[in-house]
């Protein structure tokens, strides 16, 4: 071979060794954050150069045989740390898990190489030939061969699982290394040969120089698309705060696909809008989820991410402020509409009346006794009896707007009279309603309903007409439990406020004056004694005695009223010598002071004459201390007697165990007697109340057919109409006369 060829393979491999040098230096010298990932490919490529310089002194010096061997052992074990060393090059330029399998396998063929390099002839250098060039073993240039073969190709495996796009630059560079062996091993002994199996190398750190760069690019990439993202983030985060729900989940769509690029569809819905979601394809931020894709980069996880906090923070304001407005305009027990919403729909309503020119109705349910209820057993009871009352209302009472909680014990709603509807049927069912949640609370004070309704007039405000309103549902109570407002009502409430004020002081203007019923015996007829009742005469009228009783007993004025008639009534009757029967309120029966008054004004007349009459509802509330204070009077001798038993809650069972002398029976029974059903009611309460040795009264007598029928019963005593009405006694001289006998 000619010395330019020789000369030239030097020169290639110089060249080569340069390049191999200068590629080190670079990555030897690269920032620090770059460094880290450039160790191991820079020691390639100066032990890459190493062996190419030694290589072409093999070259240049070809003819003596000492130093060709010597220069051949070194660049056989500078071949050695090219093998050892392409594996974490490759490694760490991909970023990818250390290949310790391959490692092991490709170290353990090195070091067989090693002992067969050095311990036999079958690699190494044997001989020189006629122009100079080693003479290796047999197996050595095929062993070496082999073991190339098997770096590139591992080389380029882990390109493909590591960087799949970097796969060209792997194929190329390893396919040359390949090639340049191959000439290598089957070129006859020359410069050539010994420059081919040499320069492979070269090709190899190329590569890794090549992906490198590519790596380089990448991250540059990355870093302006990570920037991108962040930024994007930020003027989402400016914007986004101004935004409704809606409004953020479509932004956050349009800021995810500029961030993450067109091709990237990446929906980004509120709760509810996916169904069985996965965790490998969404990401979730309280109420709102992002579905991913399968393109999409686990690099651009943390810019989606953080878009769906964004969006998930304001969801969460959302809910936040639906949450408060909520507890603003409900109350919290019923979770019906509360005070605050009730007078913002009221006045909404009355804006929109005036221009449709519709006729308004407020109505109102009432639960009269659920403050006993609350106090006795507390709030929890009261609370449970609250919510099934307004779940029945919803269910039986219809109203255009629905039903709002304007207090503890008061529901409201607001329609058109003619959307405004209550069944006789539905109220049935609402009272029984209410029954049962009362009786469950197994307490002797009832909760009882009342409903009134109230037509908006013209000129009334929000404020008069809740006034009247409630003021309707009070009376309901009386009145069968609905009461309907007619559009004097306003003045009629003026008045009741009126009649209150005057009623106030009625006692010390003695305008309450006592008008006395005669009681007769049944068979004879004969007086037996008279029924104390309260009269105000106001202003020079006497009033009917429901247009005022009613306005007392609210008011609380009938503990004082009943005191002065009683106090009257014995005073009266200890001039005649007369039995007197006086009625005492459910107010009275709760002072503590009753018995004390009672005895007071019984010593004008005396115990034996004094009967004292009560209701069966004054025996419902705090019946226990009722009951005691009825048996203490007995034990000083005054008599006990039951007004209109049968009226309310009472059975006949009941009459074993009240420490009564006198039942007297309600007109509502008195007046079916005649029929055979009424006939056999009166019958059995009389029958009762005679083998408990208690006396009847029958009341309300107004025919000479009930009288009779009464008679043939066997009721003692009788009082009515038919027999005398309640009369005034001017001076002590007068004479009470039954009027039947007229």
């Amino acid at each position: 071979m000619s010395q330019a060829w020789v000369w030239a393979c030097v020169v290639a491999q110089c060249v080569a060794a340069g390049a191999c040098l200068q590629f080190g230096l670079v990555a030897a010298t690269s920032r620090q954050q770059q460094r880290v990932r450039t160790g191991w490919s820079a020691a390639l490529s100066v032990v890459a150069a190493l062996t190419m310089l030694t290589g072409s002194l093999v070259v240049l010096n070809a003819g003596s045989p000492e130093l060709t061997m010597t220069l051949t052992d070194v660049r056989s074990l500078l071949f050695t740390a090219v093998f050892l060393l392409v594996f974490p090059a490759f490694d760490q330029t991909l970023e990818g898990p250390a290949s310790r399998v391959a490692f092991v396998v490709v170290l353990t063929l090195v070091a067989l190489r090693l002992a067969l390099w050095f311990g036999t002839d079958l690699l190494r250098v044997v001989s020189l030939d006629a122009q100079g060039w080693p003479v290796y073993g047999p197996a050595g240039p095929l062993f070496a061969l082999l073991i190339g073969i098997g770096v590139v190709s591992w080389a380029v495996v882990r390109t493909y699982q590591l960087a799949p796009q970097d796969l060209v630059v792997s194929v190329v560079a390893s396919g040359t290394a390949i090639v340049l062996g191959v000439v290598g091993v089957l070129n006859p002994a020359s410069a050539v040969a010994e420059t081919m199996s040499t320069l492979w190398i070269a090709p190899m750190v190329l590569c890794l120089q090549l992906l490198r760069r590519r790596q380089g690019v990448r991250d540059v990439r990355a870093r302006r698309r990570t920037l991108d993202q962040q930024t994007a983030l930020v003027e989402l985060g400016r914007h986004i705060v101004t935004d409704d729900l809606p409004a953020a989940v479509a932004r956050a769509e349009e800021v995810a696909r500029h961030g993450l690029g067109a091709a990237v569809d990446v929906q980004v819905v509120d709760a509810g809008g996916l169904t069985q979601p996965t965790d490998a394809d969404v990401v979730t931020s309280g109420s709102v989820r992002a579905v991913l894709p399968d393109a999409v980069d686990p690099g651009d996880l943390p810019f989606v991410e953080g878009v769906v906090h964004l969006v998930g923070a304001v969801a969460a304001r959302a809910e936040a402020e639906e949450r408060s407005a909520r507890a603003r305009l409900h109350d919290p027990v019923s979770g019906l509409p509360n005070r605050v919403f009730a007078l913002e729909r009221i006045t909404q309503a009355r804006h929109e009346s005036a221009i449709t020119e519709d006729q308004l109705v407020v109505q109102m349910c009432h639960l009269e006794g659920l403050e006993d209820l609350r106090t006795l057993r507390g709030y929890e009871e009261a609370d449970r009896v609250t919510v099934r009352v307004a779940r029945a209302l919803e269910a039986e009472v219809t109203s255009a707007s629905g039903w709002w909680h304007a207090g503890g014990d008061a529901f409201v709603s607001i329609s058109p009279w003619s959307d405004s509807t209550l069944s006789p049927v539905a109220l049935a069912r609402m009272r029984a309603e209410v029954a049962r949640a009362s009786d469950g609370s197994r307490l002797p004070t009832r909760v009882r309903l009342g409903l009134g309704v109230v037509v908006a007039r013209d000129g009334s405000t929000v404020a008069d007409l809740l006034r009247e309103v409630r003021a309707v549902a009070g009376l309901a109570h009386a009145h069968g439990g609905v009461e309907i407002a007619h559009r004097d009502f306003a003045e009629q409430l003026r008045e009741r406020v009126r009649l209150e004020q005057d009623l106030e002081n009625a006692v010390d203007r003695d305008e309450i004056e006592v008008h006395y019923q005669p009681i007769l015996a049944t068979g004879s007829r004969k007086m037996h004694g008279v029924e104390a009742l309260a009269r105000w005469r106001r202003g020079g009228r006497l009033l009917s005695p429901g247009s005022w009783i009613p306005v007392a007993e609210s008011s609380g004025l009938m503990g004082e009223i009943g005191a002065h008639v009683l106090r009257i009534a014995c005073r009266d009757q200890a001039r005649w010598g007369r039995v007197v029967a006086v009625n005492t309120s459910p107010v009275q029966l709760g002072e503590d002071r009753l018995v004390e008054s009672v005895l007071e004004s019984a010593r004008q007349c005396g115990p034996e004459n004094l009967v004292i009459e009560v209701t069966e509802n004054a025996l419902v509330t705090d019946a226990a201390s009722t009951t005691a204070r009825l048996a203490e009077m007995r034990d000083h001798g005054i008599r006990i007697a039951l007004d209109d038993f049968g009226a309310e809650y009472s059975s006949l069972t009941r009459l074993a165990t009240l420490p009564i002398d006198i039942v007297k029976i309600d007109r509502g029974f008195i007046e079916a007697v005649t029929a055979p059903e009424g006939r056999a009611v009166v019958a059995a309460v009389h029958a009762m109340s005679q083998a408990l040795g208690k006396v009847t009264v029958a009341e309300g007598i107004e025919t000479d057919a009930q009288l009779r029928a009464v008679h043939e019963i066997g009721c003692e005593l009788v009082q009515g109409y038919l027999l005398g009405r309640p009369e005034p006694v001017p001076d002590a001289t007068s004479t009470l006369t039954p009027s039947a006998n007229r």
